[in-house]
């Protein structure tokens, strides 16, 4: 009696603490909110205030911020513990060395505002109490971003059908859509978008065994074939393959025969490769009209291997690529009047931004995000769990195939998506071993 009488209990936190983390919980929307002020083009804002965001914008990056301290005092620490800690905490230290170099501020702030929307948003995330107990949270927030994209992507989108392919009947209405609405978004950054979202509803729908209300499966279904749908119309062939490929690995993880057939696929896309030409294959595969054709990619390519090799740890600035390359390493097959913004490839635009410290504590985060999947899709345990690991571990190597030929998920608006699966790949990776998230 005297031992159960003496047994310690535990101590209840105090008030001031319950009250900070009841605040604690508003991080995600709060980061959302600014995060949405961010992202807004200038276009739908008053003139008088266009010049504000730009002016403001370091202060409205700074109050992403906001709640860290608030998160430290409600629970004793800045964030949950991840693999991803030490890489993403070197990205972070090492970018005031790449503002230091960059040659237009404004642009670098621009591209850093961006970066940093989607790293608060996923430790918002993470360390969300709802997000921790219930993972698919995160899934569905990816899923109503890829429905909005899908629904405003006739509206704000400049998409055509008369680069590959032409329907008289879609054709006219998107030139009737032309003159009503201002869409000014370049198609391949939302096919960019879609191809990292659009694996995680196919691999909903194809298992159903993760829930009981079978109109779930069937929804996803739906949703998958809207935004295949939207994807067709910006007619990019570099998310055509990557959205083939994130979606040949979805099947092969469910039914692992099929892995069986990727040799005869190799093949098969070697042959068409031969056939078709890589010149014409990769004319539009991701650049529209600023790339023409092979050669003009490669030239690009070759600017930011340059680029890398002169600025090795600084980078020349984040976001600065559209000034800096011209001056210093003048392009020959492209036109002076054709304004591009990236390196067209995700892994060499990294590099040529943060320099090659940054380039490999990148790839050392996704590294980390690989592993994390593939040993939870191993372990083979719970539906649901399985179809989003699945759907995220899908839709980076999406962003990754796509990544060849095009870099729309860093360095501008839709560099928030890979951040939201890196928060459902650590919720869903992290769950099995982690006994605090419920």
């Amino acid at each position: 009696m005297t031992a159960v009488m003496n047994r310690p209990t535990a101590t209840p936190d105090p008030r001031w603490r319950r009250a900070l983390q009841r605040v604690a919980w508003l991080e995600p929307f709060w980061v959302s909110l600014i995060g949405a002020a961010l992202l807004m083009p200038p276009r739908f804002l008053p003139e008088a205030l266009q010049p504000a965001l730009t002016l403001y914008r370091p202060a409205l990056t700074a109050a992403l911020l906001l709640f860290w301290p608030i998160r430290w005092l409600a629970y004793g620490q800045l964030t949950r513990r991840t693999p991803l800690d030490w890489p993403l905490i070197f990205m972070l230290a090492w970018l005031p060395v790449n503002y230091w170099a960059s040659a237009d501020k404004a642009l670098s702030w621009t591209a850093i505002s961006y970066l940093l929307f989607g790293i608060a948003l996923y430790l918002a995330l993470i360390n969300w109490p709802p997000a921790r107990r219930r993972p698919y949270l995160v899934g569905w927030l990816i899923l109503a971003v890829g429905v909005s994209l899908t629904l405003a992507a006739p509206l704000l989108t400049e998409l055509t059908l008369s680069k590959l392919f032409s329907v008289p009947f879609v054709s006219s209405l998107l030139e009737r859509l032309k003159t009503l609405l201002p869409g000014t978004v370049n198609a391949n950054i939302l096919a960019g978008a879609l191809t990292v979202i659009i694996p995680l509803p196919v691999a909903l729908a194809i298992r159903q065994d993760w829930t009981r209300r079978r109109w779930l499966p069937i929804g996803c279904a739906l949703l998958s074939v809207l935004m295949l749908a939207a994807l067709i119309l910006t007619q990019s062939r570099g998310a055509y393959l990557a959205t083939a490929v994130a979606v040949g690995v979805i099947l092969a993880l469910r039914w692992p025969k099929l892995w069986y057939a990727i040799p005869i696929l190799l093949v098969a896309g070697g042959i068409a490769v031969i056939q078709i030409g890589p010149n014409n294959l990769l004319g539009d595969a991701g650049s529209g009209n600023a790339l023409d054709g092979l050669d003009g990619r490669l030239e690009l390519w070759s600017r930011a291997l340059y680029a890398i090799s002169d600025f090795p740890f600084t980078g020349i600035g984040v976001g600065t690529f559209e000034r800096v390359i011209p001056v210093l390493y003048p392009l020959f097959s492209i036109g002076p009047d054709t304004t591009i913004s990236h390196a067209h490839n995700l892994l060499l635009q990294v590099g040529v931004d943060l320099g090659l410290p940054g380039l490999i504590a990148y790839t050392a985060l996704f590294i980390n995000i690989f592993v994390m999947l593939i040993n939870r899709l191993r372990q083979r345990e719970g539906a649901l769990a399985w179809v989003l690991a699945a759907g995220t571990l899908a839709g980076l190597i999406a962003m990754f195939v796509h990544g060849i030929f095009d870099a729309p998920v860093w360095g501008a608006r839709p560099a928030v998506l890979p951040w939201l699966l890196i928060a459902l790949a650590v919720q869903v990776g992290l769950r099995p071993i982690d006994q605090t998230s419920g």
